[in-house]
């Protein structure tokens, strides 16, 4: 007999795996998508961090939207490195009818860094989120509004 190896039972003709092992694999299954999750740090991003790299960048860029973008980027890779994708490539984003183009910057099961613009403008909506929304406009203008508030509200850089 092999020690510690799992034993075939044969059932109807057919061999199986024992219940103590497939108990063990589903033991290890669980204990998998319980570990992978909470070894990812939750938060990788400061929101006190993006609103300043935010607010330094809108001057430097002096009324240029592309020079405030690679601003943007260019802090954000310094202050975090590795979190931010190397090559990001813009991409074109029809979400909840607000049309326009992205640029990803990072990805993660928790949180998200992401530039959006369009240049004619855009109608829609954004959605709401159970997660947090820091939101910082670059560029420009949106009109938007809050939950229970009839009226619109213009944000601006």
């Amino acid at each position: 007999d092999h020690a510690g190896a799992a034993r075939a039972i044969k059932t109807n003709g057919r061999e199986t795996m024992g219940v103590p092992t497939t108990a063990a694999i589903v033991i290890a299954v669980i204990a998998v998508v319980l570990a992978v999750p909470l070894s990812i740090p939750k938060h990788v991003f400061s929101e006190k961090v993006l609103a300043d790299i935010a607010r330094k960048a809108i001057p430097k860029g002096k009324g240029n939207a592309t020079l405030i973008v690679q601003e943007v980027v260019a802090s954000l890779r310094k202050e975090y490195g590795p979190w931010i994708i190397e090559q990001p490539e813009w991409m074109f984003n029809n979400a909840g009818g607000a049309m326009g183009t992205m640029l990803v910057l990072h990805a993660s099961l928790s949180e998200y860094i992401i530039i959006f613009g369009s240049a004619i403008g855009t109608e829609g909506h954004t959605g709401r989120f159970l997660a947090d929304d820091w939101f910082h406009i670059l560029y420009g203008e949106q009109v938007s509004h809050f939950p229970f508030v009839l009226r619109r509200v213009l944000l601006s850089e």
